[in-house]
């Protein structure tokens, strides 16, 4: 089983969202989900996939969110 990354919304566009993830700015389609700047997205070839809510990205990256 695969699990996408996680990334930290860092920027809204027109259709697209600024994440971090591993130091890294990526810039993805946010055509499936709703997300603003501090949320979190699963992602994949350079899809946002699904927005997670805070407290449950801190689990998941360790509390280093």
């Amino acid at each position: 089983m695969c699990q996408a990354p996680l990334g930290k919304v860092v920027a809204t566009g027109d259709g697209s969202v600024t994440v971090k993830y591993k130091g890294r700015m990526l810039i993805l389609n946010a055509g499936l989900v709703e997300a603003e700047k501090g949320d979190y997205v699963f992602f994949s070839d350079d899809i946002a996939l699904e927005r997670v809510e805070k407290e449950d990205a801190e689990t998941l990256l360790g509390a280093k969110a």
